[in-house]
Formats: structure tokens, sequence, C-alpha cells
């Protein structure tokens, strides 16, 4: 990231971001690695926090013929939001406590958040998503799963009971599952 109107380091998309084009950079290196490693384009796969998060969502929007699924947590997804129609699917997986004071779980309307639960659900009808189904994964975990959607593609939201703005209430490895599952 770079240093934001605040003086804080922040991700495109924020209200508070610097204006540098890291879609464009992100982009760049992908075609770098690609051009230099030899690395499999069709299982790019990315993740954030919290502004990290709405970066990373706002990535499979803007260069989703590079991302195959994208896991965000705690994700601050600030408008236009609702601008966001990849031309192409991408698996995501949301992460998010409804206790999370950063970045409330039932969005802000004076910090332009959505509420987490409808950006997945639109982000879910997007992909062409016909199928949902609820389960409680333990006590502190629901999860919802959106199937049947266009190319393959799975969107998935964790809903972490109680919960603080924070990384960790879901094992890495079951982010790193939910990802490689997936290819463009």
């Amino acid at each position: 990231p770079t240093i934001g109107k605040d003086g804080a380091y922040s991700w495109q998309g924020a209200p508070y971001s610097s204006g540098a084009d890291d879609t464009a950079f992100t982009s760049k290196i992908i075609d770098e690695l690609q051009a230099k490693l030899c690395i499999n384009r069709t299982k790019v796969y990315v993740t954030g926090f919290s502004n990290g998060g709405g970066f990373a969502a706002l990535l499979s929007c803007q260069i989703p013929e590079k991302i195959a699924a994208v896991a965000v947590v705690a994700a601050a997804i600030y408008k236009p939001y609702d601008t966001c129609t990849p031309e192409q699917p991408v698996s995501l997986l949301s992460i998010h406590s409804d206790n999370d004071l950063a970045v409330p779980y039932y969005g802000s309307t004076a910090r332009n958040l959505p509420s987490i639960h409808d950006w997945v659900a639109r982000r879910a009808s997007d992909d062409g998503c016909r199928v949902s189904n609820q389960t409680l994964l333990n006590i502190s975990l629901s999860r919802t799963t959106w199937q049947q959607c266009h190319d393959g593609s799975e969107v998935q939201a964790i809903r972490v009971l109680g919960g603080q703005h924070g990384w960790g209430y879901v094992d890495n490895d079951y982010i790193w599952k939910f990802l490689s599952r997936f290819s463009h």
C-alpha cells in the first residue's frame, strides 16, 4: 500500500487512499511473475484483511481474468461496491465478525460501508448462483454457501458470532482449501 490522505498506509478503493492505481500495479506484478517464473496463471488467488480485504475484493472486480478466487477477512468494502460486476465469476470467501467495530458487519451509512451479508449475497447473485444453504460450523461460526454459480464458482460467507476485527477466527488451512479448489 501507499500512504493515503490520512497519513496511514492504505490500498486503492478506500476513500482515504492515496489515489495510486494499485490494481494496475498488481496486474503488472502477476504478468511479471508469469514472464520470469513458472506460475500457473489459472490459479492466482488473492486474500486480504480489513482495507487489504477490500482491495482483494476490488481486484476480483477489476481484473477477474487474472484472479481465480479471493478470500477476504474483515474486509472494508467501500462504495462504489455496487458497481462490481466482474465480466467472469470469481469465487469468493468472506469471513467477518458480527461484533466488528472497525468495519461493522451490518454496515455504516456514515462511512458508506454495506452490510457484509448483503454485499456477499449480491456477489453471489452477480455470479449467477442459484442455491444457498446455511450451516452452523460450531458455536461461533455460521456459514452461508451459494453454489451452482456460473463457470463452477462458489461464494461463501462465514459470520463469526460475537467476534472482533481480526484474523484467525477461521483456520488458514480452511482458507487455503477453499481457494485452491478453483481455477479459471
